[in-house]
């Protein structure tokens, strides 16, 4: 090879590449240039951590801790009426009891306006539901279960009553008891709306959900004899297709045959065969088919 097309080619090699590096670095001073012309940028911020609801929540419905949770929410779409977790880290505990006035939506946000809190003004009607009234009866540890009842329990109210039949010295007080109206909802007892701590607590009065007319027949069997509650399953209905229905009485003579002479033969009818009347005494079970 010609030393001269060799040196002349080794000059263009190195001319090109002194020429690349030049562009280099001029690149890079306009960018450094450039970026240093450009406001700082602000450090970024957490997003906020608004309260909302874990799942949906209907209206008239119970807050519980499972139903609310944080979370991240944009800035600029924070309204007022917000909870936020900087500003209130107890909400979630405060909240637990309170009665949703509105439905609330899972991941829509919690506010003071949605709910209603024990104590407040307004707070038994938000927890009826549409055309359901409250109601109160006395119940003491033998009629309420112990203390084993809790708001939102399901009941049957039972009436229990002495019947005079017969006049005079000769009348004879009979006992009976009948399930006045079932799966009544229990709002609270006493003035206590949760089972927070869930453990029996005795009450003195028990308020019920019912309708207007419940209301009715309950304030009437009040006057009438002494009230129970008893405790419904969380069966479904076709678990239950053997419990009394509302109506249904049981007699003291049910319950024990003493009340019946011993012989289950006190029970007397008068039968017509034709023109003829016989006393005849049936037992129990035949006077009963005869009532």
């Amino acid at each position: 090879m010609n030393i001269r097309l060799l040196a002349f080619a080794l000059a263009a090699v190195i001319f090109a590449g002194g020429a690349a590096l030049l562009a280099r670095n001029w690149i890079d001073a306009q960018r450094a240039a450039l970026t240093a012309s450009l406001p700082a940028r602000a450090p970024e911020r957490a997003a906020r951590q608004v309260l909302v609801a874990a799942r949906d929540v209907p209206t008239g419905h119970f807050l519980k801790r499972a139903h609310l949770r944080w979370q991240a929410w944009p800035d600029e779409t924070i309204a007022e009426s917000y909870i936020q977790e900087a500003d209130n880290q107890s909400a979630p505990d405060d909240l637990v009891g309170a009665v949703v006035r509105s439905r609330i939506a899972a991941g829509e946000p919690v506010t003071l306006g949605r709910v209603v809190k024990p104590g407040e003004r307004g707070f038994l009607a938000a927890v009826l539901a549409p055309g359901m009234r409250a109601i109160s009866v006395q119940v003491d540890a033998t009629t309420g279960t112990a203390g084993f009842i809790f708001p939102d329990d399901r009941i049957d109210l039972i009436l229990s009553h002495g019947i005079k039949r017969g006049k005079g010295e000769a009348g004879q007080i009979r006992r009976a008891s009948e399930t006045v109206l079932r799966d009544l909802r229990v709002l609270a007892i006493d003035q206590n709306i949760d089972d927070r701590d869930g453990k029996p607590a005795l009450g003195k009065t028990a308020t019920l959900e019912v309708t207007p007319r419940q209301a009715e027949l309950i304030t009437v069997a009040a006057q009438i004899g002494k009230l129970t509650l008893a405790l419904r399953s969380l069966a479904s209905e076709a678990d239950e297709a053997q419990a009394p229905r509302a109506g249904t009485v049981a007699w003291d003579s049910d319950v024990s045959r003493a009340l019946t002479g011993g012989n289950g033969a006190t029970h007397r009818v008068n039968l017509l065969r034709g023109d003829k009347a016989d006393l005849m005494a049936l037992g129990v079970t035949a006077a009963k088919v005869l009532r």
